[in-house]
């Protein structure tokens, strides 16, 4: 049972990666409608990674072999091999807050998302940090662990 279609037009997933490493993008907590669908699904895989801290909040993306936070990025984040472009391994089945980044156009703006083209000329991040080049804030990825 995975997730409806999000009805976003205008919008092109570019497979930039940013929905999993950006601040406000990459979740640590999972929904129980998450939680549900995935034992739903037999996926033990992703179970493994959460931890239950209140019936209704779960911590996500918990090292099964440390039990500490996989704060760098998301486990199910690889990269196309000789490509500038990443992808989900889960997508399938990724948490609600996954699929639903970003939330409309000013959101992506604000993180950098390239899905719906630059900002307008003279649209500034509400942070001050725009990138004069392309519009978007600057970005760096570090591919770590897994």
């Amino acid at each position: 049972m995975s997730h409806l279609p999000i009805d976003r037009p205008g919008f092109t997933c570019t497979q930039c990666g940013r929905c999993c490493f950006l601040p406000d993008a990459f979740s640590l907590s999972a929904d129980i409608a998450d939680i549900e669908r995935w034992q739903e699904e037999g996926r033990e895989d992703i179970l493994e990674y959460a931890d239950e801290i209140t019936p209704d909040v779960v911590d996500l993306w918990i090292n099964p072999n440390s039990g500490e936070e996989c704060l760098d990025r998301c486990p199910w984040f690889r990269k196309v091999r000789n490509e500038t472009k990443f992808y989900c391994t889960i997508h399938e089945t990724k948490p609600t807050h996954c699929h639903e980044f970003p939330r409309n156009q000013e959101h992506a703006w604000k993180c950098g998302c390239p899905g719906w083209g630059l900002p307008p000329e003279g649209w500034k991040h509400p942070d001050g940090h725009v990138s004069p080049l392309t519009g978007r804030p600057p970005i760096s990825i570090r591919l770590i662990g897994k």
